[in-house]
């Protein structure tokens, strides 16, 4: 739970766009829309990150990213660099995710992965 919170605090934008914002409903939408566009972003990178040799050094620039991109979000004084924020993270956590996956994967003998 404390991940789910932490990591993408979706249900804290109502809270969020009335404290930094104003209360727009439009911009509530844009803070939502935003985690959307850093999906479709991601999938534009997916394809290259997997055929990165040294997976681990990939993990870390996406972690760093990640936290990077959320301290942004956490004091980013515009409304546009606070989307910019939201549509960073989204990527590199899927970078992130899919790496340690590989990296998981890699180590298991054949048998194992089912070929």
């Amino acid at each position: 739970m404390n991940a789910t919170f932490f990591a993408l605090p979706v249900s804290l934008f109502p809270a969020i766009n009335t404290e930094r914002f104003g209360g727009n409903p439009r911009t509530l939408g844009l803070l939502m829309t935003a985690v959307g566009v850093g999906g479709l972003v991601s999938a534009v990178f997916a394809g290259p990150l997997k055929h990165m040799r040294r997976h681990g050094l990939v993990m870390l620039a996406c972690v760093a990213v990640w936290g990077g991109a959320f301290a942004l979000f956490a004091v980013a004084p515009s409304l546009w660099l606070t989307l910019l924020a939201l549509a960073i993270r989204r990527p590199r956590r899927h970078g992130y995710r899919g790496r340690q996956g590989d990296h998981r994967a890699g180590g298991d003998p054949d048998e194992f992965r089912g070929r």
